[in-house]
């Protein structure tokens, strides 16, 4: 897992039970974060607050499921020991107290907290026929969605923090971490990756969602402007218009990433994905000239 700090010159990269680690030199140095040792997970994804950076959460799995810190990673806070596959958090509450989190590999397990972490209760709410996956998105304040397989399968929507859920789409986002990680990009607007079929987008919340044809086998990420970037394969791709056309960006990565993350101080992607015997490198750079 790799992730940039909003406004700044930094990296983070998520290593399975080593905590995060941070660099400030483009990947040329690096520095344990969490320093003290404090997060004990595989690291799945990292939530930043966007106008405080110092603050962020993060989920893992196998592990403790959800840390948080409000100082830069001086200290780490564990808010769920429950492993995660992802989590999210309500960016639109200046408290952030509504989180939600997927829990790794029980199926139908979507827990929420409204109290920053502090305590948690699993939906129980679930509609017949819909088997919740390690998705959800807080979308607004009590409003979330989330992907589903099972016999009615799509996207289901509550607007009244998990009470009740409206089946809101047929179009079934991908349900395997990272790739199903939706994106909540600027206007509210959604991105959530559909496999072999493209991108779902919606546009009110997370009411209506339409189809968009796309070459993505990644969860997209917006750069500043409102550029859309991916992976399909071994490429980068990137639209300019909301989706709707995308075109390849710079060269060939040697191997098919499962992320991509942007440092716009220095226009630089960097995609990783998890190294094997014939693929050592997890993670390389490209800067845009």
């Amino acid at each position: 897992m790799v992730a940039c700090v909003p406004g700044r010159d930094q990296i983070i990269a998520g290593m399975a039970h080593l905590g995060l680690w941070t660099s400030t030199t483009d990947g040329i140095v690096w520095r344990r974060l969490d320093s003290p040792a404090a997060i004990d997970n595989i690291p799945t994804n990292v939530v930043f607050d966007s106008a405080h950076p110092d603050t962020l959460w993060e989920s893992g799995m196998y592990g403790n499921g959800v840390y948080r810190t409000s100082d830069g990673g001086l200290s780490f806070s564990a808010l769920s020991n429950a492993a995660s596959d992802t989590v999210t958090v309500d960016l639109s509450d200046q408290y952030h107290l509504m989180l939600a989190c997927a829990v790794h590999e029980r199926a139908n397990s979507v827990a929420i907290s409204v109290s920053s972490g502090r305590s948690w209760h699993t939906v129980d709410t679930i509609p017949p026929g819909a088997a919740f996956q390690s998705n959800p998105l807080i979308v607004a304040d009590n409003t979330l969605v989330v992907g589903a397989a099972g016999g009615r399968p799509g996207i289901y929507r509550t607007a009244d923090g998990a009470k009740t859920w409206q089946h809101v789409s047929d179009i079934t986002p991908d349900g395997n971490w990272p790739t199903s990680l939706p994106l909540l990009a600027a206007g509210g607007v959604i991105y959530w990756l559909a496999p072999g079929r493209g991108l779902a987008k919606s546009v009110d919340k997370g009411a209506t969602w339409q189809l968009l044809r796309a070459p993505l086998t990644t969860a997209p990420i917006e750069l500043p402007g409102g550029t859309l970037v991916g992976a399909g394969s071994k490429q980068l791709y990137a639209s300019r218009d909301g989706g709707k056309r995308w075109a390849a960006l710079g060269p060939p990565a040697p191997f098919a990433p499962l992320g991509v993350a942007y440092n716009a101080i220095r226009h630089t992607f960097y995609v990783w994905r998890f190294p094997n015997a014939r693929t050592p490198s997890a993670l390389i750079k490209w800067q845009m000239g």
